[in-house]
């Protein structure tokens, strides 16, 4: 039953928050003559580093808040468990995990735009793609496994306990609404 919850919360989102807006995207992107460009190559080795640091720094992210959620026991719920002991760590890990998550999906909308404008549509679909899978995997490990909407930080460190709040989730709407902007720029221009 767990995984079949995980399948459909996986197929709902990932199609949803990055399939339906790709297609869209894809949609109000029109093709350019040229279908080179002397940068792509550099531009898709900074996504895969991009993609692998994402990944690197949600191993540690995770880390480290495992460690600091079994110190602190059990919580029940209703009741928030605050984290009291490596604070230093948690709040890099934190803010370390927001600024590459919003860097790597900021660069996949730049990059899928480009590649169709370059009518390189199957590359630009697996950008999308992976920067999805990897938003949705760390959306469900930080929900349903460290369960983190039951934790925070203490209450004088409101910046934190923001970016935790958000960080994770707003993963998820972040290329749509990137997507969303795109589509009404590109309606209001040809309205006029």
């Amino acid at each position: 039953m767990y995984y079949l919850a995980f399948a459909i919360f996986f197929a709902l989102n990932f199609s949803l928050w990055f399939i339906i807006p790709s297609l869209t995207l894809r949609y109000i992107i029109r093709p350019g003559r040229k279908r080179k460009d002397a940068n792509l190559n550099n531009e898709l080795f900074i996504y895969g580093f991009l993609t692998a640091l994402y990944i690197l720094i949600y191993i540690l992210f995770y880390r480290y808040f495992s460690i600091a959620i079994n110190d602190l026991g059990t919580v029940e719920t209703g009741t928030i468990g605050y984290f009291t002991t490596e604070i230093s760590n948690l709040s890099l890990m934190t803010i370390l995990f927001f600024a590459v998550s919003v860097f790597q999906c900021v660069f996949t909308f730049y990059l899928a735009k480009k590649l169709f404008k370059l009518k390189k549509v199957n590359i630009g679909y697996v950008i999308c793609s992976l920067t999805g899978f990897f938003n949705i995997i760390t959306y469900w490990f930080s929900n349903s496994i460290l369960k983190l909407n039951l934790y925070s930080f203490d209450m004088d460190k409101i910046f934190l306990n923001s970016i935790l709040k958000i960080d994770y989730e707003l993963l998820l709407f972040l290329f749509p609404v990137m997507v969303f902007v795109t589509f009404a720029f590109s309606f209001l221009e040809e309205s006029n």
